[in-house]
């Protein structure tokens, strides 16, 4: 809860924070875990051009259906639930949300991240997915991509060995390029399907 509290942003920093975004050309989004949080954010409607629904919440079927009506993306991490179950009570939304496989497990060693499972929700009917990358090396998302991941969530650190939730989980600046770098080539580097017109 401390750690909660110190990061705690106000609704006016954040209006500041998508101003700046607005300004710069960058995409303005937020997490949201309660329907019930949409009260205080109701002054920022007009500056946020995405929600995302963090893994504890991926099963939060009021809170999926309120943030679909606003007609912006909505991505839906999906750690610690299982693939069936994601299946079973997600499905109805596979064309509204935007599915990002996620471990939970902050943060992720190596072999651990069970990336078929991109493929598999692909198969499921799940046109659009991504890849929610909590993973000590960074490099996991562009194996991400290859497996279908059409986004990726990765944070931004200044340093990985700061104390707080995510900095060891995160990427430092240079990191943060390279896989811009590599997400920004990647249709060239594979190459397009010869049936592709």
């Amino acid at each position: 809860f401390d750690e909660l509290k110190k990061n705690a942003i106000s609704a006016d920093q954040l209006r500041v924070l998508g101003d700046y975004c607005n300004e710069i050309d960058i995409k303005f989004g937020l997490s949201l875990f309660r329907v019930c949080d949409l009260v205080d954010l109701e002054m920022l409607k007009d500056l946020i051009d995405f929600y995302k629904i963090p893994s504890a919440e991926c099963l939060n079927i009021p809170l999926i259906d309120t943030l679909i009506q606003f007609g912006k993306r909505v991505f839906v991490s999906t750690g610690g639930t299982e693939t069936k179950t994601i299946l079973k009570i997600l499905q109805k939304y596979s064309k509204k949300i935007i599915l990002m496989h996620c471990i939970s497990n902050y943060p992720s060693k190596m072999g651990g991240q069970d990336l078929k499972v991109l493929q598999t929700l692909r198969a499921e009917g799940f046109p659009e997915l991504g890849y929610s990358s909590h993973d000590e090396n960074w490099e996991i998302c562009l194996l991400a991509m290859a497996f279908g991941a059409e986004w990726i969530e990765r944070h931004l650190t200044k340093d990985k060995n700061l104390i707080g939730l995510d900095h060891s989980s995160s990427s430092e600046e240079s990191e943060l390029k390279k896989l811009v770098h590599f997400a920004e080539c990647y249709q060239k580097v594979v190459g397009r399907d010869f049936h592709t017109p």
